[in-house]
């Protein structure tokens, strides 16, 4: 009423303060006819209130009327269960018809029955995702559906037999929304008019194309099917079948006489019978060229082209690659999987690669005869034509460490790299860290290359970090400088703890000692630098590996025995300037050994020169070594941060101690009971093993932790270990700093070493505090070599998956 008096009465009316709108009433009852007829009455302007400020009831609506929620309920349900809620009522059978029907697979290789034809034509319009796996009757393919947006085809189709139509091709057609397409190893092998319906899918978000043959005739219409619209594409053994062309024996006969009608008005003064005679030899000629066999023919085919095979007169039939039209530009093109192409030249060049503008993600999966592309990959990279890429994966490619530096030094910007047993060295690492502030996830598993110190480094520098996969990490290493990765979702990462005998129980170190070949190796260069005569030293190792021999019941070859010392002589004198042995010593030596001594006396005095000699060679050896360590540390200096390089000075401190160790070991052999007592301390303690928990214990957002052990012979940052000893695995109780995890609570997969002997108490402090999330324990929880059967039984209870097994 308020806003209807406004159009009537002037604007300086309403200036007013609201009091002044207070009419009096009139006194009315149920009957007045002024309480029924006067409008003043019951008109009270200063109580007005706008209709923005009017409560209003509240609607009844319940939960299960939404369809929001309805559809994500339904979602979660069961064929059976979906079955029975639309017999429920009507609502819920509008609400659930679509989703029953939303997927359907038909598989030759499943014993469910199948729903009649009569309800497949009657529902068909609500089916989004088809999948067809092994002969499938036709008439599957035909059932009328119009709204598919996902289509999977797995092994041998039939065909229509009455039309000769492919249903396959017919159910493209119908679906212009299709936006996902799977072909693996379709068979027969989609033609022509299959390719050129992909090629008509505006809406395609990703193709994959799996252990498929292309022919020759279907090949322009294949390129134009995957650069027309798909921005995800996979490519897994596809083989472009090439072009063969054979001639005709009347199309033979023809150039034939067409040949000797040359020959003929070449030379006219020959005869009748020469003319016969040279046709019938070139006849026999061009009748041999069919007898090539089918591989001869594919061979020639990968290093010669089309002309060459034409200027060979002696063939009947050759083959050649069918080109790329030159129209076809992969412009949408964004993902690219390519795993082992096989055909005519089209696994050696990358014919995608140069005509992919907008590519960002790249993985390649080589072979022996899949080589990646370094050099073309180089030059579209330099040339620009791949400025967006920013992420790489080359898994079983073989590059070296130079071929990666390149690589990497031309990228724009690297997000994500993954190059598992690759041989990434300092070259690469080098160009890693120029984008250092960019990468979120890097593989480097399987790296020999690869050691501690960097693998420390990258946690280091690289804040950016989500997923992060490498070998072994020793403690020495992880002390030096804080982690920064603090944004990790998946850490796959084995720590170094130190290493236990196996028979003994002690614990070594990294260094493996010398082997008892090189021993005697050794000794016999040695002894023929102190003698000064090689025929001496030839004759005393021929008596040693004589008396080796008998003893072992074999006798190495003379021949084999003289070709060793020749070539150990050569190799050590370069180093005989460096020997500590003086001709002073030896003669005192010789002073020691009095006249008339017995041949088990001078046996005895040779084996004690050989034990000098032995510890000398070792630390003539060990010397050499450390002096190579130190050249690449130097080599390093250019490619590294003196931060960096500091780090690699800590690493090989460590190392030297470690050899002092092994060294120790070495003098103590001769008395087995003090063998262990001159190593250095073991530094890894339980209490020091709180600082891995500490690191760990910062990744508040890691979803996926995997600390197993994952190699069969333990190896170290440094180089490979003999075969007696074992790894000290990681202790998870909280005795050790295990309650330093505390804060892991989004993790849902934890791979843990073993054997561990966690108690009750581990166990619910696990499901306390990762109990939300976590649904997978992978490790060994067994104690005296038994399954313990009531911790899986507790976390069973839990809902946690854990897989247990013996040791």
């Amino acid at each position: 009423p308020y806003y209807f008096y406004s159009l009537f009465l002037p604007s300086f009316f309403f200036s007013f303060p609201p009091f002044f709108f207070s009419f009096p009433s009139f006194p009315s009852t149920n009957n007045s006819f002024l309480a029924r007829t006067t409008p003043f009455a019951p008109l009270h302007l200063h109580s007005f209130q706008p209709f923005a400020t009017m409560e209003l009831q509240p609607a009844h609506v319940k939960a299960l009327d939404l369809p929001e929620i309805m559809d994500l309920i339904g979602h979660h349900l069961s064929k059976g269960t979906l079955l029975n809620c639309i017999q429920v009522n009507r609502s819920w059978h509008d609400y659930f018809i679509p989703i029953l029907w939303k997927s359907f697979i038909f598989s030759a290789y499943s014993s469910q029955p199948r729903p009649p034809i009569e309800a497949l034509l009657k529902y068909s319009h609500y089916i989004r995702q088809l999948e067809f796996s092994g002969l499938i009757p036709p008439w599957y393919m035909s059932i009328g559906c119009k709204n598919l947006d996902f289509l999977k085809v797995i092994g041998e189709r039939c065909l229509l037999e009455d039309s000769g139509e492919d249903p396959l091709t017919a159910l493209v057609q119908d679906n212009p929304g299709l936006q996902r397409l799977i072909l693996f190893d379709v068979q027969p092998h989609p033609e022509e008019a299959f390719w050129d319906a992909v090629a008509g899918l505006t809406e395609m978000r990703s193709l994959i194309v799996n252990r498929t043959e292309v022919p020759p005739q279907s090949t322009h219409a294949f390129f134009r099917a995957i650069s027309a619209y798909t921005p995800t594409l996979r490519l897994d053994k596809v083989y472009f079948k090439p072009i063969r062309l054979e001639m005709e024996e009347g199309e033979e006969e023809e150039e034939e006489e067409e040949e000797g009608g040359q020959d003929q008005a070449e030379d006219e003064g020959e005869g009748e019978e020469q003319q016969q005679h040279e046709s019938s030899e070139e006849t026999a000629q061009s009748g041999g060229g069919g007898t090539q066999s089918h591989e001869d023919t594919v061979n020639n085919t990968n290093n010669n082209d089309s002309d060459d095979t034409h200027d060979n007169e002696t063939e009947t039939s050759f083959v050649y690659a069918p080109e790329v039209p030159p129209e076809v530009t992969f412009s949408h093109l964004k993902t690219l999987y390519m795993f082992d192409l096989t055909g005519t030249g089209y696994d050696k060049q990358p014919w995608i690669l140069e005509h992919a503008p907008r590519l960002e993600h790249l993985s390649w999966r080589g072979g022996s005869d899949f080589e990646f592309p370094t050099e073309s990959f180089t030059s579209a990279l330099e040339s620009g034509q791949l400025s967006r890429l920013e992420s790489l994966e080359l898994r079983g490619s073989h590059l070296k460490d130079p071929e990666i530096a390149q690589i990497l030094s031309h990228m724009n910007r690297l997000v994500k790299l993954v190059a598992p047993r690759t041989e990434l060295g300092p070259l690469a690492m080098k160009q890693l860290f120029q984008h250092y502030e960019t990468v979120r996830e890097l593989d480097i598993s399987g790296c020999e290359n690869v050691r501690s110190w960097m693998i420390q480094m990258f946690l280091c520098k690289f804040a950016a970090l989500e997923v992060f996969v490498a070998d072994m990490l020793s403690l020495q290493d992880i002390t030096t400088e804080p982690w920064v990765c603090l944004k990790l979702r998946k850490l796959s990462l084995d720590f170094e703890l130190g290493y236990v005998d196996k028979e003994e129980g002690v614990v070594e170190e990294e260094e493996e000692e010398e082997s008892d070949d090189c021993e005697e190796e050794n000794w016999a260069d040695v002894d023929a630098i102190e003698e000064g005569d090689n025929e001496t030293a030839e004759a005393d190792v021929e008596a040693e590996a004589t008396e080796v021999g008998e003893e072992e019941g074999e006798t190495a070859p003379k021949e084999d025995e003289l070709t060793r010392v020749d070539e150990a002589n050569a190799n050590l004198e370069q180093v005989v300037v460096e020997t500590s042995i003086t001709e002073g010593e030896k003669a005192e030596d010789q002073e020691e050994a009095a006249p008339g001594v017995s041949a088990t006396t001078e046996d005895a005095a040779i084996t004690t020169d050989m034990t000098d000699d032995i510890v000398v060679t070792t630390q003539l050896s060990e010397d050499t070594r450390m002096e190579a360590e130190e050249g690449e540390m130097e080599e390093a200096e250019g490619l590294f941060t003196p931060e960096e390089i500091a780090a690699a000075t800590a690493a090989a401190q460590w190392d030297q101690q470690q050899m002092e160790a092994d060294a120790a070991a070495a003098e103590a052999e001769e008395n087995p009971d003090d063998l262990w007592k001159n190593l250095v301390p073991y530094v890894h303690s339980e209490e020091r093993q709180r600082i891995i928990f500490e690191r760990l214990g910062q990744l508040k957002y890691l979803e996926e932790l995997n600390i197993r052990q994952q190699t069969e012979r333990p190896y170290s940052a440094a180089e490979q270990l003999r075969a007696g000893v074992v790894q000290k695995v990681l202790d998870l109780s909280l005795d050790n700093g295990m309650g330093l995890l505390a804060d892991l609570s989004r993790l849902r997969e934890f791979y843990f070493p073993g054997p561990q002997e966690m108690e009750e108490k581990e166990v619910l402090w696990i499901i306390e505090h990762w109990g939300r999330r976590l649904t997978h324990m992978t490790g060994e929880l067994n104690r005296r070599r038994k399954v313990n059967r009531r911790l899986l039984r507790l976390l069973s209870d839990h809902h946690i998956a854990a897989a247990m097994w013996m040791i």
